[in-house]
């Protein structure tokens, strides 16, 4: 009985040893894979108000780079004013994910799916991370927005301000097949972009009423479109 007990003990025990290695050769690869530069201060907002990031806490997610190569548990959050995903590695340092030469790189955490991909703002084309609403032939996008307001000096009775960061409302892009996803400001630019993308919508436009700052009327159009294009197939 005391052998098998023993046996039980150091089986688990070789388990949680062959866990943990595993894990941190998991962050040795990825962080091989893609970071580059040193570690970044825990401490460098702490004179600004207010936080840059979308949740402040890390969170367990998975990494998808190229289309292949998977990473799981990695520790990530979003930092949405530099627009870039930071995450710990194995001796607890934050690094944040270099993306440069890497050809597509997916992050899920949280229930959130972002992916970096490359969008048009009217003529001008960006990159950046967007996070995936609604996928399809026709795709719906968010990008989240922090606005870092500078120091305000005191006027009359007024105190200085600190600088701080300001959320401020997301923006939503359409993507139709392999088309670049394109920013959506107002009622208009979904016309076009479906009319562009050939898509016929008049007949849900003339019985809908589509808000373009409204996720809900958004989805409601997309998943609408998408049903009736996977039917005519």
């Amino acid at each position: 009985m005391k052998s098998i007990v023993l046996t039980l003990v150091f089986f688990f025990f070789a388990v949680m040893v062959y866990s943990q290695e595993y894990s941190r050769t998991i962050h040795n690869r990825f962080a091989l894979e893609i970071t580059r530069g040193h570690a970044l201060e825990a401490d460098r907002y702490n004179r600004i108000d207010g936080s840059p990031y979308l949740n402040d806490e890390f969170v367990k997610g998975e990494v998808i780079l190229n289309d292949s190569i998977r990473y799981v548990d990695i520790p990530m959050r979003y930092n949405v004013y530099s627009d870039k995903i930071e995450y710990k590695d194995a001796r607890d340092q934050i690094l944040e994910v270099n993306t440069r030469g890497v050809k597509s790189v997916e992050f899920k955490f949280d229930n959130h799916h972002f992916f970096l991909k490359r969008y048009k703002d009217g003529i001008q084309e960006f990159s950046g991370l967007l996070e995936v609403v609604e996928k399809g032939e026709i795709s719906l996008f968010r990008k989240h927005n922090i606005l870092l307001r500078e120091r305000e000096p005191a006027k009359g009775f007024q105190d200085a301000l600190p600088p701080r960061f300001i959320p401020i409302n997301s923006t939503y892009l359409l993507g139709i097949g392999d088309e670049l996803p394109a920013k959506i400001h107002r009622r208009r630019d979904v016309l076009s972009l479906l009319e562009q993308g050939e898509v016929a919508a008049d007949d849900y436009l003339r019985r809908n009423r589509v808000r373009v700052r409204s996720e809900e009327s958004l989805v409601d159009l997309v998943s609408y479109l998408n049903k009736r294009l996977d039917s005519s197939e």
